[in-house]
This record gives structure tokens, C-alpha cells and sequence, in this order.
């Protein structure tokens, strides 16, 4: 009795007829061939489950309106917001060490004494006049005069930002006052408008401080 022949395609007996790696009898087959497969990643980019789409990526990055203001200060404006506040804090020691210096000191007059206490509250870039503090102490603008050109806590007690009435510079420092020619102020009263300056005040063409009279004195 014959032995019957192997299956068509049976492995061990040659290439299976419908293997597209090893045969051309289906060349309307879409499956890929060995080339495509070892060209193909491993990993399919356009699958949702893998990835995630630029929209939701933008979503995601953009923090809500909620967040932001939740959010801490930037390192920029924490350091800026820090430094006002170590300025403010050596700002009012400084006065109320100069406050206790002034009242125990112990040849002032009571009036010198009142004068320079007043002066601490003008603020720097700022300035106000001998007449409005005569003014507010019931004084005379020449007596005001002599307490800032005997100034003892100078620059603590800011004499500098005493101006004439004209809001021209005035004295400063036992310099009297002087017309100003084409290179401005100079000696001591030069001085006195650099530091005014640096404070942030400015001065117009003829050399007279721009702005408005302090009066708001807190004693």
C-alpha cells in the first residue's frame, strides 16, 4: 500500500504556499514583508493609550487662573519685596535711635531739639523749606537756619533736604547760598544737590527743586 505524500505546505516539507516571507503566490497580500517589519518601531507614536495629544499638553502646561494667584512670588520679586522691607525695618531704627540721640543729648536747646525731631519725617526725595519749618514750630526761618548749619546727626537728621523758599539750595554745611553760573553748584552746596539728587529729586534749568513743600510733619 503507497504511503501517502505530505500536506501541501506541511511543515518540515518546504515553504508554506501562503507564507508571503517565502512565497509569491499571494502578491496581493497586505501583509508586510521582513524589510518593512525591521523598518517599523517598536513603539506606535500615533497610539492614544501611549501618548499624549498637544492640546492636552497645552492644557496641562498652562496653569489656571486659581493656580497662578495660589502660586508663590517669583524668586525676583520675592528678593525685591524682601529688600523694601529690610530697607523700611533700617529706616525705623535708625530714626528711633536718632530720636533717643537727639532727646538725650546734652547741650540742645529745646527748640534745636524739636527742629531736628521734625526733619525726620521728611522723607528722602522730598524736601521742604527753612520757612515752612519756622512755620510749624512758631519759630523764625533764620533760627531754623542756624539749627541746620549746627546739624550734629547730619546726615541721619537730613538738613540736605531743607531748601530756601525760592527752592533754591540755600546754605549747607556753613556754605552760604551762591548764584549758580554754567557748571552748577560747587563745594559743599555741589554736594548737597548730588545727595539730593540721588534721592530722587530734580532740579529745572535754574537750578530750583521741581515738586511741592513738605509740610506733612508728624510732631
Amino acid at each position: 500500500m503507497p504511503v501517502p505524500g505530505p500536506e501541501p505546505g506541511h511543515a518540515g516539507f518546504g515553504p508554506h504556499p501562503l507564507n508571503p516571507f517565502e512565497s509569491d503566490d499571494h502578491p496581493d497580500s497586505d501583509l508586510p514583508s521582513p524589510q518593512q517589519l525591521h523598518k517599523e518601531p517598536d513603539h506606535d507614536a500615533t497610539n492614544p493609550a501611549d501618548t499624549t495629544s498637544e492640546l492636552q499638553m497645552q492644557s496641562q502646561s498652562q496653569p489656571t487662573p486659581e493656580e497662578e494667584s495660589q502660586a508663590p512670588p517669583a524668586p525676583q520679586a520675592e528678593n525685591t519685596m524682601k529688600s523694601k522691607k529690610e530697607h523700611s525695618q533700617s529706616e525705623h531704627e535708625l530714626k528711633l535711635k536718632l530720636t533717643k540721640k537727639i532727646n538725650s543729648h546734652p547741650t540742645l536747646t529745646p527748640l534745636r531739639k524739636k527742629t531736628y525731631l521734625l526733619l525726620l519725617s521728611v522723607p528722602a526725595g522730598q524736601w521742604t523749606t527753612y520757612a515752612a519749618l519756622a512755620k510749624h514750630l512758631g519759630s523764625s526761618a533764620r533760627a531754623v537756619g542756624t539749627a541746620m548749619r549746627c546739624n550734629p546727626f547730619a546726615p541721619g537728621v537730613p538738613c540736605h533736604r531743607v531748601l530756601s523758599a525760592d527752592r533754591g539750595l540755600g546754605g549747607y554745611m556753613g556754605s552760604r547760598p551762591e548764584k549758580l553760573n554754567g557748571k552748577g553748584p560747587q563745594g559743599n552746596l555741589g554736594k548737597k544737590r548730588r545727595i539730593l539728587e540721588e534721592e530722587g529729586v530734580r532740579f529745572d534749568e535754574r537750578g530750583r527743586a521741581l515738586g511741592r513743600v513738605f509740610v506733612e510733619f508728624t510732631l
